[in-house]
């Protein structure tokens, strides 16, 4: 789907991020100490950090995908009510 959890790799190898559920206190908290742990070790944050640069991806393509799909939406809506808008 393209969201945060077909991205982040939380461990193995090709880890780029931490994970944590949301609405949940204390999963937050220990991805907050793992994070402090990893600041503090230079070459497992260092590693981390070109972990996520090499995952990330440029969105543009996705995003105009997406307003292309509303566009055509809208366009339905109009044809179907018969109207404005």
């Amino acid at each position: 789907t393209g969201g945060m959890r077909d991205r982040v790799r939380p461990s193995g190898a090709a880890r780029n991020g931490l994970l944590f559920e949301a609405g949940q206190h204390m999963p937050l908290l220990l991805s907050l100490r793992e994070a402090a742990a990893l600041h503090a070790d230079a070459d497992a944050y260092a590693a981390l950090r070109a972990a996520a640069a090499a995952s990330a991806t440029d969105v543009s393509h996705t995003a105009r995908s997406w307003h292309a799909e509303l566009l055509r939406l809208r366009a339905c809506l109009r044809v179907a009510g018969g109207g404005g808008g």
